[in-house]
C-alpha cells in the first residue's frame, strides 16, 4: 500500500517534479531521504517545534526504510510531511478523521498550502 507516497507525490508541484526529477515515488522518497534536514521554519498548528522533536523527525527519517511494502503510517505530527514542507517550500492541512493538523511553512515566499485527508487505513488528497 503506498497511498501516503501516491498522495504526496501527486500533489508535489510541477517545478519541484521537473527541477529533482521526480517522477515517481521512489524518486520521491529517495530525494528526501538524501535531502533529509533539521526542520526549520515550520509550526504545527501555530506551536513552533521544539529542538528535541526536530531531531526525532531526523533520526525518524534517517532510520525509515522501503517506503513501498507495507504502507506507512503517518502521524499527526509525521517527520515526512514535516521535511516534505520544508523541501518543497509548501505548507500542508492534514484533515486526520474530524481533527485538522496544519504544518505551516513560515518561510516568507511559501509556495502552496495543499490539502491532505486519512483516516485509520488510508492517506489521499
Amino acid at each position: 500500500m503506498s497511498c501516503f507516497w501516491d498522495a504526496l507525490l501527486m500533489r508535489l508541484p510541477k517545478k519541484y517534479k521537473e527541477l529533482h526529477n521526480i517522477n515517481n515515488i521512489q524518486n520521491l522518497y529517495d530525494y528526501m531521504k538524501n535531502n533529509n534536514k533539521k526542520i526549520r521554519m515550520i509550526k504545527i498548528n501555530n506551536q513552533p517545534l521544539t529542538s528535541k522533536f526536530k531531531n526525532e523527525c531526523f533520526m525518524a527519517v534517517n532510520n525509515h526504510n522501503d517506503p513501498l511494502t507495507g504502507g506507512y503510517w503517518c502521524s499527526t505530527a509525521d517527520p515526512f510531511l514535516l521535511l516534505y514542507c520544508y523541501l518543497f517550500n509548501v505548507s500542508v492541512k492534514h484533515r486526520y478523521l474530524k481533527n485538522e493538523i496544519y504544518y505551516e511553512n513560515t518561510k516568507k515566499y511559501c509556495d502552496n498550502i495543499l490539502n491532505f485527508k486519512s483516516s485509520q487505513s488510508h492517506f489521499s488528497t
